[in-house]
């Protein structure tokens, strides 16, 4: 008879990351339930558990420091810089969103310091954000069945209808596409079809939100995952200067010269129906706010686009509205050092689904916002996964 073998270091790791992790994986929608329903003490308890749980990471992060006297990557230490200015600027400028910005510095620090540490930190760390998602892939199909979920819009001043709990639509790919990526690598790692189930209800997630943009991040990255193995694909694709080039062309046609317009109208011709023309006054709005406050921006949550939108819905203008040229370089060398890091392990299957997950986040956000959401800081541990890979790779096969 064979015996239970329960990893009692594992489950420990396991249920303190759940605990750590629930003030920031972007609960957004449960906080307006809690709210709407007279259940103001659950949103309480999540703010208390974000300052208590940022403690912890505080004293951990002290306590590492102290006894490795190690410092940060390239990566982790660039990530910090950029939202250490922005914080500064965002002070200067009263912005909001303060704790969302020392959300990001302390868990992309945790990440450096814990979550790559071990093989048995990363599983643990992957298993906690898979059952929030299966937690959300549960309410979905509630609300669903119920028709939808109604909660209030803070910013259009009315009720709303979605099928969310850990947060938007938009939001939700920030959380689905990094782990789709750490799933994917664990199955090809270990062969484990438990990942196979995983990256299904991954999968029937984004589908069943019917986002947009969460359709052209799926669409992209499975046609790269497809074709990732093709030598010209390989040789073209898999290269950081051509997707920065492909994606500044791609915002330069979009924002600068409004090929939009020429769009909206041959469809207009077709089908005598007009395309939403939203983001593109939010696009226009956003370049000349970019153009007013080009060198240090406006800070973090400071601005307004359009009817009240706190983001002007494109990652490029995001970074020069918020940042200026700052923050924008910042990301441009981040990104850059990223994708040359797995450009020299790209024969790697890890490699490849890590690069494919970047570039479809890229372009799904190149008509969308991405900094409201506090779940940001995974796709920030997704970055440094990937300049980490080396590191990743020796946890696994390592003894």
């Amino acid at each position: 008879m064979r015996r239970l073998k329960i990893n009692i270091s594992y489950w420990v790791k396991y249920i303190f990351l759940f605990i750590l992790l629930i003030p920031f994986v972007g609960i957004s929608n449960f906080q307006r339930i809690a709210q709407l329903n007279g259940l103001s003490f659950l949103n309480n308890i999540i703010s208390v558990l974000w300052y208590s749980n940022a403690f912890i990471i505080c004293i951990y992060t002290m306590y590492i420091f102290l006894r490795t006297r190690k410092f940060l990557s390239i990566t982790c230490f660039l990530v910090v810089c950029i939202f250490s200015f922005l914080f500064i600027r965002t002070i200067i400028s009263n912005g909001s969103g303060l704790r969302n910005i020392l959300t990001f510095i302390l868990l992309v620090i945790f990440g450096e310091l814990y979550v790559y540490k071990t093989k048995e930190n990363f599983l643990a760390f992957v298993y906690v954000i898979n059952t929030f998602v299966f937690i959300n892939f549960i309410f979905i199909i509630k609300y669903i069945r119920q028709g939808g979920l109604y909660y209030w819009s803070i910013r259009e001043q009315r009720m709303w209808k979605g099928y969310y709990f850990l947060g938007y639509d938009n939001g939700f790919i920030i959380i689905i596409l990094p782990i789709m990526c750490f799933s994917l690598i664990l199955y090809q790692k270990t062969e484990n079809k438990k990942y196979i189930l995983m990256i299904i209800v991954q999968v029937l997630s984004e589908i069943m939100v019917k986002s947009a943009a969460a359709s052209i991040a799926l669409a992209c990255f499975v046609v790269f995952t497809i074709l990732q193995n093709n030598k010209t694909f390989i040789k073209l694709v898999y290269k950081p200067w051509n997707i920065l080039l492909v994606y500044f062309v791609c915002f330069y046609g979009l924002v600068v010269l409004k090929v939009q317009y020429i769009i909206n109208r041959v469809i207009y011709f077709l089908f005598k129906k007009g395309l939403d023309t939203t983001r593109w006054r939010l696009w226009s709005e956003g370049l000349e706010k970019a153009e007013r406050s080009w060198i240090f921006g406006y800070g973090y949550k400071a601005e307004t686009f359009g009817n009240n939108y706190l983001t002007p819905h494109n990652m490029l203008l995001e970074w020069l509205t918020q940042g200026g040229i700052v923050e924008t370089v910042g990301y441009i060398v981040l990104i850059y050092i990223v994708l040359r890091q797995l450009n020299k392990y790209i024969e790697s299957y890890s490699a490849k689904i890590l690069f494919n997950g970047i570039v479809a986040f890229m372009f799904a956000y190149m008509a969308e916002g991405y900094s409201m959401y506090i779940s940001y800081w995974l796709f920030l541990l997704m970055l440094l996964a990937a300049s980490r890979l080396g590191n990743l790779d020796y946890i696994f096969n390592c003894k």
